[in-house]
């Protein structure tokens, strides 16, 4: 019996190199056939070769990611809520975060004062047009919602002015805004 176990062990080896072996000649083989230089163009030649909107300068584009702590976002909440108009709804904790991202972002891009500055959010529009769509449904209905403002106006004024102008621009996009929106896409598809 053991000797079966050491030949069924032996054979097990033998098969698993000869694979390892035959697969590693096939991926060489491969890398030579397939192997071709790439030639950079120059930073001068590509840009002349790009359409005009590749050609705008622009600073190069950098990611951070940032991380704030549960006392943190309860700080920025509470004083984004802190002098509110009786009227008004209390601000959510993403449109406190989302005002003080906006107004500190636009202040290190170092933009000049009269420049208009936007900010974008995703709104899910499935229920927000009559009659709503059911959540049965497998697709969805999403759009962007824009806010822009003045960069001085950004970064002078108190954030419960941001958050309000976000509050309302939420808040206006609404079965009418997000049908015209459909419609207007559905225009530009069509050919004329």
């Amino acid at each position: 019996m053991l000797f079966y176990i050491y030949i069924y062990i032996y054979i097990y080896i033998y098969i698993y190199i000869y694979i390892y072996i035959y697969i590693k000649d096939i991926y060489t083989y491969i890398k030579k056939k397939i192997s071709f230089e790439l030639s950079v163009a120059t930073t001068a030649a590509h840009e002349l070769s790009c359409p005009r909107a590749c050609r705008l300068k622009s600073s190069a584009t950098r990611a951070r990611i940032f991380f704030f702590g549960k006392s943190t976002v309860l700080r920025l909440k509470s004083s984004t809520n802190s002098s509110l108009p009786d009227n008004n709804k209390p601000f959510s904790t993403f449109q406190s975060l989302a005002t003080h991202a906006w107004r500190f972002v636009s202040h290190a891009r170092r933009l000049p004062p009269e420049a208009i500055t936007v900010f974008a959010v995703f709104a899910d529009c499935c229920l927000r047009i009559r009659p709503s769509i059911p959540n049965s449904n497998f697709g969805n209905l999403i759009q962007a919602v824009f806010t822009d403002t003045a960069v001085d106006a950004l970064l002078t004024a108190p954030p419960q002015f941001i958050a309000g102008l976000r509050q309302k621009v939420i808040h206006d996009h609404n079965d009418t805004t997000v049908k015209r929106r459909i419609r207007r896409c559905d225009n530009s598809l069509m050919p004329t």
